[in-house]
């Protein structure tokens, strides 16, 4: 299959059936976004795997509730809470989520250049990218 064939296949899910993910696949998954590209090679970056675990249940509810709702197709503001209009993001429900997070780096090894904000976004949704990509091609 080629890569366009797999991006033009994906899709974004909003609900999941709540079934083990192969660690098999998890690893090929986790393998390609930690392969992807980063600036100055710096990788500023952690991915989390939030899984079947009581803690991990418990921030993805969290997120869920607190952190994804939505009112008018627009993310929800705090005058908004009260709309009966609210959808939240299911995305949090999947069987795995993976959580980009900044890690401190060693300033020895970094040059001494600041990692603006920007670019650790940048090679976060570079990498998270991939991830997709590759949970896309193993189906």
């Amino acid at each position: 299959m080629w890569l366009l064939d797999i991006i033009k296949k994906r899709y974004s899910a909003r609900e999941f059936e709540n079934i083990q993910v192969n660690e098999e696949k998890l690893n090929y998954i986790l393998d390609c976004a930690l392969a992807a590209p980063s600036k100055q090679s710096i990788y500023p970056y952690e991915i989390h795997v939030l899984g079947h675990t009581k803690l991990a249940s418990e921030i993805k509810d969290h997120l869920v509730w607190n952190d994804t709702w939505c009112v008018k197709g627009y993310r929800a503001r705090t005058e908004d809470k009260k709309s009966n209009e609210k959808v939240y993001n299911l995305q949090y429900g999947a069987p795995i989520v993976l959580a980009w997070t900044n890690r401190n780096i060693n300033e020895e090894n970094y040059n001494t250049r600041e990692h603006s904000s920007k670019q650790l976004e940048s090679d976060i949704y570079v990498s998270a990218s991939f991830a997709l990509l590759a949970a896309e091609e193993i189906g």
